[in-house]
């Protein structure tokens, strides 16, 4: 019989399995230093009982703890590395304090917390694998390196080399992102054959939970947005890897979520002619992602006035009149009311952006205007006023009241005279008080 079969006939009484590993030991103090041979493999006593526990079935912990009680090394064959890999989150306190003091500590321990296993994975990259902020937490609390890569595979089969904060995204693991850019990981430090660095590896593989916290991070957003127009070894930006998972149906939301977001920090539209397009076909989507963003505490006023911007791409995605639908539309006399929408935007993010009086008196002009045409029982829906703020002709106040001088007997002359007329003064008697 093998030690295996033998061990798990003791595994029904603790006070059984203490017998018979002090039997063990009597024979062999080194016994539980050794390993042995299970289905082709070497593996150790307490990585056994580890890879045998189950917290509800076969509940090791007292086994287990014998181990320890019988001084076994808590470095030795990689035990944490073993329960992070296979999940066994219930273990990880009993192993975590079994740990060495390491104020006390030597580089024997340091480097024995940041070694490798035998698939190439330190315990930090086995915790950002486990998606759980709690384990991850505690094995980030051992204050170990931080830059030092493992071997590990993530999506579409790209493998090799990652460094923790590289892993973080590549799993989007946004807690594990924000505590490493905390500690100092490097935001810059490309990775893999296509030389992506976290910003550009967020948008390749749609991570956009971890793509948040790198443009929002106070450490790090400044440097990601100096990025945006960097390119991989294959000649791609952030907003065109993410316009091409967009063109590939891969997770589409996630992907107009990604594109908002980078638009919002000030990133250039696409040059790419086939992905403006792209961007105008879903420009609806497009401005709710961005109210999405907005509504959550973050800025869109680089969006928008790119979008005023008629020499900027982002104007001629916004205000498109392209598209079948709204060619349609307008021969209707039906309003496309992005232009509306992209408006209420601005009067949104006026609190925490840097808004300008013009800019925050024509959102302030274009909302009257729309609510004087709900009020209004007959409008014309091919008005000039309403066609040049719907196409973008007309984005800013200066020209809205250019035309209000031209044309006095408009709606829009009167909604400017409402909104530059002076307050009225108030006088108070004071002898009548």
């Amino acid at each position: 019989m093998d030690i295996f079969n033998e061990l798990a006939q003791h595994f029904e009484a603790i006070d059984d399995f203490k017998r018979f590993i002090d039997s063990q030991l009597a024979v062999d103090p080194q016994f539980l230093e050794r390993t042995f041979w299970l289905d082709g493999q070497q593996v150790a006593i307490l990585n056994y009982l580890i890879q045998q526990h189950e917290i509800e079935n076969r509940n090791l912990i007292e086994f287990i703890n014998y181990l320890f009680v019988k001084g076994i090394d808590t470095y030795l064959h990689q035990p944490i590395h073993l329960t992070l890999k296979l999940k066994k989150v219930d273990l990880l306190s009993l192993l975590l304090t079994k740990i060495p003091h390491l104020s006390q500590g030597s580089r024997a321990s340091q480097h024995a917390l940041n070694s490798y296993d035998e698939t190439g994975q330190t315990m930090l990259s086995h915790a950002i694998e486990s998606g759980d902020v709690s384990v991850f937490t505690r094995i980030f609390a051992l204050n170990l390196n931080i830059h030092q890569a493992s071997r590990v595979s993530v999506a579409d089969g790209m493998q090799g080399f990652l460094q923790p904060l590289q892993q973080a995204v590549a799993v989007n693991f946004p807690e594990a992102v924000d505590k490493l850019l905390n500690a100092g990981a490097q935001v810059d430090n490309p990775c893999l054959d296509i030389k992506e660095t976290p910003l550009l590896l967020a948008a390749h593989l749609g991570k956009i939970d971890a793509l948040k916290v790198l443009l929002n991070h106070p450490r790090a957003s400044a440097i990601v947005e100096q990025q945006t127009n960097n390119k991989n070894a294959e000649g791609h930006t952030a907003i065109e890897l993410l316009c091409r998972r967009l063109q590939e149906n891969k997770e589409p939301e996630q992907a107009l979520k990604g594109i908002a977001m980078l638009l919002c920090h000030g990133t250039p539209a696409p040059t790419n002619e086939l992905f403006r397009d792209l961007l105008t076909t879903h420009r609806v989507k497009l401005v709710k992602a961005v109210k999405e963003y907005t509504a959550d505490g973050h800025a869109s006023i680089k969006f928008l006035r790119a979008s005023h911007d008629k020499n900027n791409a982002l104007h001629g995605i916004v205000y498109s009149g392209k598209t079948w639908s709204q060619m349609v539309k307008k021969f209707f006399g039906v309003t496309d009311r992005l232009a509306f929408k992209c408006e209420k935007l601005f009067l949104l993010d006026v609190n925490h952006s840097q808004a300008d009086q013009d800019e925050q008196l024509f959102a302030s002009f274009v909302k009257r205007y729309r609510e004087s045409i709900k009020r209004s029982t007959f409008y014309s829906p091919w008005s000039e006023m309403l066609s040049k703020i719907t196409t973008g002709q007309v984005n800013n106040w200066t020209d809205v009241c250019q035309y209000a001088k031209d044309y006095p007997s408009t709606r829009t002359a009167r909604i400017v005279e409402e909104m530059t007329k002076p307050e009225p003064e108030v006088y108070v008697n004071l002898s009548n008080l």
